[in-house]
């Protein structure tokens, strides 16, 4: 699976150096685009060489808490105008959402899998990183987000009021979130990278469409051959991201320039490949009709 999710992001990065380069953009930051691929894909390959990186339900309970808390750093730290997303470290300006949020879909799907665990586990990161989202404010974010929360919502096993009240509490989010303006203008090879290939050529839109759907379809794909409702709400995650490109609202994920996304992906495709295969998929996806 691993290797599946690694592959399928390539297209998409041999697209975006294609397009940055089209546009004129410093070979520079196409490198630095390379980079940020290879570089942490070879250390955390050799990190996940070692078993039980993250072997118990603890682990993802108190690492969804912290990466919940890490989608307040912008706010604390970045007194700038305007949103406030980013985490600057060094030459980098870091988009941490993207960076955090689908491998906290993975530690929300381990906690919901371990049924006796109170359900203040699953839902008090998923409140904390709305608030963060909403506070930010990232309309884009918050609006993935929930769609991909609402899936493992929906199937754990939390009493039906509180589950109620979750949901609720993503959908009021979500509408909050998008009625703050954004000021922030698109950049071509960024949010605008669709906008820049159908500009070169219809066959250049085709493939550029077709390169970044392929990871979110091979984790949906992923998840139905593994019953994963986690892996699911990852793709679902990459496809709504996607479903929004054309608003020009955020950075469009391995497609054209940003560390971030492509730091979440490879963070998510080795933190699948850390989490055992017990921890993911070999239990029902679906709560039974008793425990509901």
């Amino acid at each position: 699976m691993r290797f599946a999710l690694f592959f399928a992001a390539i297209p998409a990065l041999l697209g975006s150096v294609f397009l940055m380069h089209s546009s004129g953009v410093s070979s520079v930051l196409i490198w630095q685009q390379l980079l940020v691929f290879l570089v942490p894909s070879l250390v955390l390959w050799l990190a996940t060489r070692q078993r039980h990186l993250f072997p118990t339900n603890k682990t993802a309970q108190f690492g969804s808490l912290i990466l919940a808390a890490c989608l307040f750093l912008p706010l604390i730290i970045d007194r700038a105008e305007g949103p406030q997303r980013w985490l600057n470290i060094g030459p980098l300006r870091l988009y941490l959402a993207p960076i955090l949020l689908p491998t906290l879909m993975l530690y929300l799907e381990v906690i919901r899998r371990e049924m006796q665990t109170k359900a203040i586990w699953l839902s008090l990161p998923v409140f904390a990183a709305s608030a963060a989202l909403v506070l930010q404010p990232d309309a884009a974010q918050m609006s993935t987000f929930a769609c991909s929360c609402i899936p493992i919502i929906l199937a754990s096993e939390m009493a039906n009021p509180l589950r109620a009240i979750v949901t609720l509490s993503l959908l009021v989010c979500v509408f909050a979130v998008w009625q703050i303006p954004d000021p922030l203008e698109p950049v071509a090879h960024v949010e605008g990278v669709f906008h820049l290939a159908a500009q070169s050529s219809p066959f250049e839109l085709i493939f550029a469409l077709v390169a970044a759907a392929l990871p979110s379809a091979v984790l949906i794909l992923c998840a139905w051959t593994s019953s994963s409702v986690g892996l699911f709400a990852v793709g679902i995650y990459y496809a709504a991201i996607l479903s929004l490109s054309p608003l020009k609202i955020t950075p469009v994920p391995l497609l054209g320039f940003g560390a971030g996304p492509i730091l979440g992906y490879v963070f998510l495709t080795f933190a699948i490949s850390a989490f055992s295969a017990k921890k993911l998929a070999m239990r029902p996806a679906m709560p039974s009709r008793e425990n509901s």
